[in-house]
């Protein structure tokens, strides 16, 4: 048996046991006696150390395994085999488990009363929330993944990913909402109010609004006149802008598209102002199926079994152009025909030796 001190202080031990046999005497307040009898001790463990019972204080820094030995560390609780787990073969600390992955692996749920802090230990215009600092890196800053998922867009992201932000630029800053899918719908946004507005003005607002600002100063400011605010993209092509002006921009390709040749245009356009109120009879020249056929607009019936017009503005637009254009080349054709009757109506009056207006003053 060895033994540790030599005694000294009141009411203590000459010595404590470190063998395998567990003391039985003046335990509760044993210490081990070292020069100047109030310098630090190190007690060695080599089994087991059991306190039942009663409550141990320590009033200093306590080590556990100083040696680094690949040796586990527990503590237990009712009901937590592994409250908290340190796995001394490589530090990872696991909570609720014991068999942690990752310097800190938590079972379970996980409570945060204040801020959660990813690279970076400030944040003074955040009292609750996430603050996540991506330094200098250009990949993904945020993503959900879907074990059931395989998209195959491994050069966006992992294949199992669904949705994921990463900058616009690591050095100017913005951000890009990523979303993958296997399916048709990739990204769907829904606003659910309470409330409803119908105001129409410069103050107006949405149950959706989108809202794009310029800076001026440490604060912000409307954009100037006619400068891009919303634009939609079909891959790396634009296809629609909205401008500060008001003004909506759609792509189209010259020489490419529909002139409704084989169609009466200002028929076409008369019946298809019949549309809104569904006064079809049979006397008009076209039906909706007509409209759709001529690319104006696309049929569709909803689960009630009532009949939609979705409208295809750029279409109706081309065409209400090419209405403008029949109608200056009927204007043209009459002023053609007027022409021609004044000149006939001028020989005439030679013949008859007449003068037109007194020609004219008879007729009326």
């Amino acid at each position: 048996m060895a033994e540790l001190g030599e005694g000294g202080g009141s009411g203590y031990p000459a010595a404590i046991d470190t063998d395998a046999t567990p003391e039985t005497d003046n335990v509760t307040d044993a210490r081990a006696d070292v020069p100047n009898d109030l310098a630090d001790a190190i007690i060695k463990i080599e089994t087991k150390l059991g306190i039942t019972g009663g409550t141990a204080l320590l009033d200093s820094a306590v080590t556990v395994n100083n040696s680094e030995a690949d040796k586990d560390f527990r503590v237990a609780a009712t009901g937590a085999t592994n409250a908290l787990f340190v796995q001394g073969s490589d530090g990872f600390v696991g909570v609720g488990n014991a068999t942690p992955s990752s310097p800190l692996d938590v079972t379970g749920n996980m409570e945060l009363s204040s801020i959660l802090f990813i690279n970076e230990t400030v944040n003074t215009k955040m009292t609750i929330g996430l603050t996540i600092n991506i330094a200098a890196n250009a990949n993904e800053a945020f993503a959900i993944k879907g074990s059931e998922i395989a998209h195959g867009v491994t050069t966006m992201a992992e294949t199992d990913t669904m949705f994921n932000i990463v900058p616009e630029s690591s050095t100017a800053g913005g951000v890009r909402i990523q979303s993958f899918t296997e399916g048709a719908i990739g990204y769907r946004m829904r606003s659910i109010v309470t409330t409803e507005t119908n105001t129409r003005s410069t103050s107006a607002s949405g149950s959706f609004t989108f809202q794009s600002s310029l800076k001026d100063g440490t604060g912000l400011a409307q954009h100037s006149a006619d400068k891009n605010m919303v634009a939609f993209l079909d891959h790396a092509l634009a296809r629609f802008v909205f401008d500060t002006d008001g003004e909506m921009h759609s792509d189209d390709i010259i020489g490419v598209g529909n002139d409704w040749d084989e169609w009466d245009d200002l028929a076409l356009a008369s019946d298809l102002s019949r549309l809104p109120g569904a006064k079809f009879n049979e006397m008009m020249k076209y039906k909706a199926q007509d409209f759709e056929k001529a690319g104006l607009l696309t049929l569709s019936v909803d689960e009630e079994g009532i009949e939609h017009a979705f409208i295809r503005h750029k279409a109706m637009l081309q065409f209400s152009m090419c209405c403008f254009s029949d109608i200056h080349d009927r204007f043209i054709t009459v002023d053609d025909k007027l022409a021609s009757y004044e000149r006939a109506f001028e020989k005439i009056s030679q013949k008859l030796g007449i003068p037109a207006q007194e020609l004219l003053a008879l007729g009326s």
